[in-house]
């Protein structure tokens, strides 16, 4: 009989225990192609310019889901040693969580972020271990357990991730450093992510502080030059009615009206900078008040008696005059229409026209990318179509309250 080579021996061996491993090489295997789609999916998310909440709410999603968590937090940590709530989940099947004391709190020592925040490393606790605020909050939740491991951008904390679970639903032996894998792989994804909000939270500041400059220059150019504009042209036409000579008359009547002109040109400037027009009768008042100077015909569609709040009227109104600016002056369309709905917390807004078509949403010189900027400042989003010869579409969501 002829003997057979131990190296052959050994390679049998070996595929003998891949085709017959214990179920556990099996989970550990499942474990990390399932970690893997979850990096692709997010990285994929980051890469398509998707908003740093959709990003944490993904990760959020993606860490809950491969941790068979009830529910996860991603909180961010500040230098006064709180944190807020960035980004929840939970899992489908369960109301989601009320949000603790508002969504900011004082890092608490007994609870797993407190750890987290002390010593820099992952760290579970039991609900009935915590005895600070948070531990009555988790128990009244029926919470039995937490995990929670550190996020770091540049080699400082930036913020905590926690897994909660239900009493009936124990953290698996291994969360802490299936956590510390995951997050590892998503530092870069996080730290892109947090780069975008803090570009988005720099352009809302200075769209805070134009607005602000606008406003004070729109309340003088109203309480200064067009009063004095309103005065000069009530004197001229008393003028005019005091006296008999036909033609002084009629040279007090081109002053009266030329003055009456440019107080109508200032207060039309006041308009402008204020961002949307003093118009009763709410959003549909101020753009049909906009769209009846437009030159070309524009159908309007917008729901009466729409309130939205102040920032994202005047973001309607920025949208909406760009909008028909672009129209007229790039793409030289002949018709125009306009449809604002509400859907939800939210709502859409639609700029279609006839015309040229080829902008091109970053071209700053067609004021789309400022427009976008300002759409993302709200937490919404712009998209444009813009075919070559066929026209230019613009799509925006915005959020009814900013």
């Amino acid at each position: 009989m002829m003997a057979v080579p131990r190296r052959l021996l050994r390679r049998l061996g070996m595929a003998w225990d891949r085709l017959y491993a214990p179920e556990p090489a099996n989970d550990e295997l499942r474990r990390i192609v399932n970690r893997e789609r979850a990096f692709r999916r997010v990285a994929t998310l980051v890469a398509g310019g998707a908003s740093p909440s959709a990003v944490f709410t993904a990760v959020a999603g993606e860490m809950g889901r491969l941790l068979g968590a009830d529910h996860t937090m991603i909180t961010r940590y500040r230098a006064d040693r709180t944190l807020t709530l960035v980004a929840k989940w939970s899992s489908p099947d369960l109301p989601e969580l009320d949000v603790p004391f508002g969504g900011r709190w004082v890092v608490a020592p007994d609870t797993p972020a407190g750890i987290v925040v002390e010593t820099g490393w992952p760290a579970r606790r039991t609900a009935d271990s915590i005895e600070s605020d948070l531990g009555p909050w988790a128990r009244a939740h029926g919470l039995g357990a937490g995990v929670a491991g550190p996020i770091t951008v540049e080699d400082r904390l930036w913020g905590v991730i926690t897994t909660l679970y239900r009493e009936a639903n124990p953290p698996p032996d291994d969360a802490e450093q299936r956590m510390a894998e995951f997050v590892r792989m998503l530092n870069c994804a996080i730290a892109q992510a947090d780069a975008r909000a803090e570009l988005i939270a720099c352009h809302a500041r200075m769209v805070t502080a134009a607005d602000a400059v606008r406003q004070s220059v729109a309340a003088d150019l109203n309480d200064g030059p067009q009063q004095c504009l309103k005065e000069l042209t009530r004197q001229l036409q008393e003028l005019q009615a005091g006296t008999s000579d036909e033609g002084l008359r009629r040279h007090l009547s081109r002053f009266a009206e030329a003055a009456s002109e440019i107080e109508g040109r200032l207060r039309q400037v006041s308009t402008d900078l204020l961002s949307v027009a003093p118009a009763k009768g709410g959003m549909e008042a101020t753009l049909r008040a906009l769209t009846r100077r437009c030159p070309v015909p524009v159908d309007l569609n917008v729901p009466t008696g729409q309130e939205l709040a102040e920032r994202v009227e005047a973001t309607v109104y920025h949208i909406v005059a760009e909008g028909l600016l672009n129209a007229i002056r790039h793409a030289h369309a002949s018709a125009i229409r306009i449809d604002l709905s509400r859907d939800g917390e939210g709502i859409r807004l639609s700029i279609n026209d006839d015309g040229v078509g080829g902008a091109h949403p970053l071209d700053d010189e067609s004021g789309l990318a400022a427009l976008k900027k300002r759409v993302e400042v709200l937490g919404g989003s712009l998209q444009v179509e813009s075919p070559v010869g066929d026209g230019t579409s613009l799509a925006v969501t915005l959020p009814c309250s900013a």
